[in-house]
């Protein structure tokens, strides 16, 4: 919940809302960290179906990448894992649009709020100023958007490629990070009066920086192709750089009012 929904109530409202705010952000990263952990159990470990206690979606690879021999009940899971997938042909696009709609709105609820601030007499903005704060306002969110996209869309190209199907599916589960553990921290540091700094403000960002090197080197070490994981991280440091270098720049507002 941003700062500024928290103005005009009173401070046992606020501890209210922000107990409540950090039980939801801690129920959805749990659930983060379970599915983080089934793709990291069957999609980067070796013989993954014989380590996880709940097998779901990828088979075993070999150094090369390839589905290695498995028993009939990992086959069973592999014929589900792509039943999965069929569907996902249909969902995905759904929740492409939802996405798409959820940002387009925030951005023109903020254009409108910012327009309206400049009626109500405070400090206005010009328009140039106005359109520039309001693309501004969604900058992580979209670039989280277009991560998500990136990477389920690479992940159904390369499908036939176990392991470059599994590591771009395993860093579009990632972007969940950005709604989960972002609003969490952002909660958990108003509930206890910290200060909501810039190792706060992009905990999540360099923890998915770092595991995605981390990995790189693990697969590296082992053996594998480490193409993929690099494709993504490359992905990964280029929005990051679009997030710290573009929100308030003209090229961004462009790029913004071209697809909103």
């Amino acid at each position: 919940m941003p700062p500024h929904c928290f103005q005009k109530i009173n401070r046992d409202e606020q501890i209210s809302i922000s107990k409540t705010c950090v039980v939801s952000g801690v129920t959805d990263t749990a659930y983060f960290f379970w599915i983080l952990s089934q793709l990291l159990f069957n999609t980067l470990v070796p013989h993954g179906w014989n380590l996880s206690p709940s097998c779901i979606f990828y088979g075993a690879l070999d150094r090369d990448g390839h589905t290695s021999t498995v028993s009939y009940s990992a086959e069973k899971k592999i014929a589900a894992h792509k039943l999965i997938g069929k569907i996902s042909y249909g969902i995905m696009p759904l929740v492409f649009v939802t996405g798409y709609l959820v940002i387009r709105h925030t951005y023109y609820a903020n254009l409108n709020r910012y327009t309206d601030n400049g009626t109500a007499g405070t400090p206005s903005l010009n328009s140039e100023e106005i359109l520039t704060k309001a693309a501004a306002s969604i900058d992580i969110g979209l670039i989280y958007f277009i991560w998500l996209v990136t990477f389920y869309l690479l992940a159904v190209i390369n499908r036939k490629k176990v392991l470059f199907h599994a590591t771009y599916m395993f860093t579009a589960i990632l972007t969940i990070l950005g709604p989960t553990v972002d609003r969490l921290i952002y909660n958990l540091t108003h509930a206890l009066t910290l200060d909501y700094n810039f190792l706060a403000q992009n905990a999540v960002l360099i923890f998915i920086v770092l595991l995605l090197f981390s990995l790189s080197i693990y697969q590296k070490l082992n053996g594998y192709s480490v193409k993929p994981i690099g494709v993504a991280l490359g992905i990964y440091c280029i929005g990051i750089g679009m997030f710290f270098s573009l929100p308030h720049t003209l090229i961004w507002r462009s790029f913004v009012e071209l697809i909103l």
